[in-house]
């Protein structure tokens, strides 16, 4: 991927060459040493903006609550859900838990 700068004037008098190299990678307009933009092919920029898109969560919130929506607008869907089983729980303790009057009170100790 070539990357080129391009000073502000330059980028402005070969508007056309700049396009052209975008293809090839990105390429960047300083402003007196400073980087303000960048051009892009469309390809670039597409998967950029997808990316944009499926990786952020306030992106995927949004897309979540449209779907919802359209889904709610359809008339909604029917969701088939297994019947829930039993099974022990693997934090339950094997004896009775105490109750609250049987366990023996702790007082915090007092720093001198």
């Amino acid at each position: 991927m070539v990357t080129y700068r391009w000073r502000v004037a330059e980028a402005k008098a070969s508007l056309s060459e700049l396009v052209r190299e975008s293809a090839r990678g990105p390429q960047r307009i300083e402003n007196r040493g400073r980087e303000v933009a960048v051009v892009l092919s469309i390809e670039d920029y597409q998967r950029l903006t997808e990316a944009a898109e499926q990786g952020s969560g306030a992106s995927r919130l949004r897309r979540f609550l449209r779907l919802s929506a359209e889904l709610r607008e359809g008339g909604g869907a029917d969701i088939e859900l297994p019947a829930r089983e039993q099974r022990p729980s693997p934090f339950a303790a094997d004896e009775e838990p105490k109750r609250a009057k049987d366990r023996p009170r702790v007082r915090p100790k007092r720093s001198e």
